[in-house]
């Protein structure tokens, strides 16, 4: 368990150097996409699983956090917290970008994904417009080479479905269409989940 508490707190977090990441070469870059993250706590589970992640990968890989400057339901961006540039977190050990909340679009994250130009994409949840949609769009249409990875987090279950279904069958029923199993990954957090996937998308690896 990393010994982060997620609960607002100053930061200690550095702006990087434009245009360069201090880098091993023998290290595969990982992006991990996320609508809301430390120092931010009020999405609970998934901003301490991407902490437990971190702890795991950071060794063995170069880590970037694509984010928003806000916590969930908030309005108000992090207190000493730069937006919309890379910084390098002494907290952490990983870089992350805080994109402002209000400036947020489609062409700055297409533009930070190449920018960071990933081994692997890391997406968590499913139904992000921003976080997971578009980068999986990008993806299908060979816009990234970049391996993508989907955590579904839960969402894949009948009981998460059906709340807004409206909403989440209609996409779940395209991706279907696209047989996106073909182009990305899955990571699953357990078996029941790794059930979800696989009835969800047969041979899904």
């Amino acid at each position: 368990m990393l010994n982060v508490k997620c609960k607002p707190q100053t930061i200690n977090h550095k702006p990087q150097t434009p245009n360069k990441f201090l880098l091993l070469p023998s290290k595969f870059k990982i992006l991990i996409l996320i609508d809301w993250f430390y120092p931010g706590y009020k999405a609970g589970g998934p901003i301490q699983s991407v902490l437990n992640l971190i702890k795991v990968l950071k060794s063995n890989y170069e880590l970037f956090i694509l984010t928003t400057d806000t916590d969930h339901g908030e309005n108000q961006p992090y207190q000493n917290i730069v937006s919309d540039q890379w910084i390098w977190s002494e907290v952490l050990g990983v870089n992350i970008f805080y994109a402002n909340k209000k400036n947020l679009s489609t062409k700055q994250v297409k533009k930070q994904i190449l920018y960071v130009a990933p081994d692997f994409i890391y997406l968590n949840h499913l139904y992000s417009p921003m976080f997971v949609l578009y980068p999986l769009w990008l993806k299908l249409n060979n816009r990234i080479k970049s391996k993508v990875i989907i955590c579904p987090r839960g969402a894949l279950y009948a009981s998460a479905i059906a709340v807004k279904s409206y909403k989440k069958k209609p996409l779940l029923l395209l991706m279907k269409l696209f047989s996106i199993q073909k182009k990305i990954s899955f990571h699953a957090t357990n078996e029941r989940e790794k059930k979800a996937i696989e009835d969800f998308f047969p041979g899904a690896d």
